[in-house]
């Protein structure tokens, strides 16, 4: 993936996204893959409220994803 241009609002997933979904699958595992690893915390990205989530996805932008993750390693 070309990053050039890439900020905290970039589109991840739905119209005009950057990654197709195996891309968004991989980023996921290495999310996951990452906050176990400096956290000691295991999560799940991919829940109930990321699926069923009124249309607001986590996964939208790298600002979403990053508010959804930390909301998992803080509750």
């Amino acid at each position: 993936m070309d990053t050039a241009g890439l900020d905290a609002d970039s589109v991840l997933f739905g119209d005009g996204s950057l990654i197709d979904s195996m891309a968004l699958v991989g980023l996921i595992i290495k999310v996951e893959e990452h906050v176990l690893e400096t956290t000691g915390q295991e999560i799940q990205v991919i829940d109930d409220a990321a699926i069923i989530a009124d249309g607001q996805t986590p996964f939208r932008s790298p600002r979403t994803l990053a508010a959804h993750v930390l909301a998992k390693t803080t509750a």
